[in-house]
């Protein structure tokens, strides 16, 4: 049996760390860089810590009620992220006009600021061609006003 090493002295209350600690400091670090390069929309406010160690990046009403809110046209959504993407809407009653809209959530907390929706609008021209037209000017804060007020409503629910 081989010899064992004498124990060095430790002084009086020592504590050995937990090395659960530093692993979670570090998983808190790597989670905040990513989500910082992650988050490309300049508006959003950063999440809490407390928010990003207890691993909850986007509000979950928030969540919900942007989903309904653009429900009605299909498209993309990344729970993750907090990011809908739509496809090209267009109404039944104006074919010349089409929508496509980007949904982004970015925080833990019911917040109206991390909501941000970005409307793309095409008219069709005398071509036929599908050109750029700005969307009227309110369509975007409309947008986030709803989902923001349907979160609320949501919250209230629970």
């Amino acid at each position: 049996m081989p010899a064992r090493r004498p124990t060095p002295s430790r002084p009086a209350g020592f504590q050995p760390r937990s090395a659960a600690r530093p692993v979670a400091a570090l998983l808190a670090l790597f989670a905040l860089c990513g989500l910082a390069a992650c988050q490309t929309l300049e508006r959003l406010d950063r999440p809490s810590l407390a928010a990003l160690i207890s691993g909850e990046r986007i509000n979950p009403d928030l969540w919900r009620a942007a989903v309904e809110v653009t429900g009605f046209v299909p498209g993309t959504a990344n729970d993750d992220e907090g990011a809908i993407a739509t496809d090209w809407y267009v109404a039944p009653g104006n074919p010349a006009e089409r929508l496509r809209l980007r949904v982004q959530i970015g925080g833990p907390e019911l917040k109206r600021s991390y909501v941000r929706v970005v409307v793309v609008r095409h008219v069709r021209g005398a071509d036929g061609q599908w050109m750029d037209a700005p969307p009227a000017p309110d369509t975007s804060l409309s947008l986030e006003d709803m989902i923001y007020q349907r979160a609320r409503a949501l919250r209230a629910r629970r």
